[in-house]
């Protein structure tokens, strides 16, 4: 597990320019040893299974914060009740399917009145995103899936529009409804997987 309070406290060592990159490190590495390994035990223990059928749903990050502690640290403490949370300069949200064709954040599955709907989708697969919350000290969007890869873009069009409207459907127009249908629907030439 990285050691991102220490890294942090380092960051100000650094030039601006060079500060970039290792906001982005942070951020991606977040995703993968923080929020990929606790949906892993998240899902495998069947903590929430709303259809019981002994399989366990995906999560946002305040239900992976919460009792169960999966996350901690920054991560955890920041969570806000639609599931949005800020550490090391990022925004981080988990999106899960909706079954209608979309995803909601934490605070449209609170409202939601079907919760049936979209349930085998739910344990198949979620989006979390990472995207900055200063744009000046980092460039790129980050969002994985239940695969454990990171996908990134700093292309300048696709910041742009996400800056105005963060959500799910930078990546997805409409949500595909099958695993495999979501898997082929990714445009890599825009979200290509990330390389540190």
């Amino acid at each position: 597990m990285y050691s991102y309070g220490i890294i942090f406290l380092f960051l100000n060592d650094f030039h601006h320019e060079d500060r970039i990159p290792v906001y982005e490190s942070i951020a991606a590495g977040t995703l993968k040893s923080s929020v990929f390994s606790a949906q892993v035990q998240m899902q495998a223990a069947g903590h929430i299974d709303y259809n019981n059928n002994d399989v366990g749903e995906y999560s946002f990050l305040n239900q992976l914060s919460g009792r169960r502690k999966l996350i901690t640290g920054l991560l955890a403490e920041n969570v806000k009740e639609n599931g949005l949370s800020q550490a090391n300069n990022y925004n981080f949200i988990i999106y899960l399917p909706d079954g209608r064709g979309g995803m909601y954040d934490a605070e449209g599955y609170r409202k939601e009145l079907h919760k049936d709907l979209g349930v085998s989708l739910r344990e198949q697969y979620y989006l979390a995103v990472a995207w900055p919350v200063d744009w000046s000290k980092a460039r790129r969007i980050f969002v994985m899936g239940p695969d454990g890869q990171i996908r990134s873009t700093n292309l300048h069009e696709e910041r742009e529009a996400f800056k105005k409207n963060p959500t799910w459907q930078h990546f997805y127009k409409v949500l595909p409804n099958t695993l495999e249908e979501i898997e082929a629907a990714w445009s890599l030439d825009k979200w290509p997987y990330y390389a540190r």
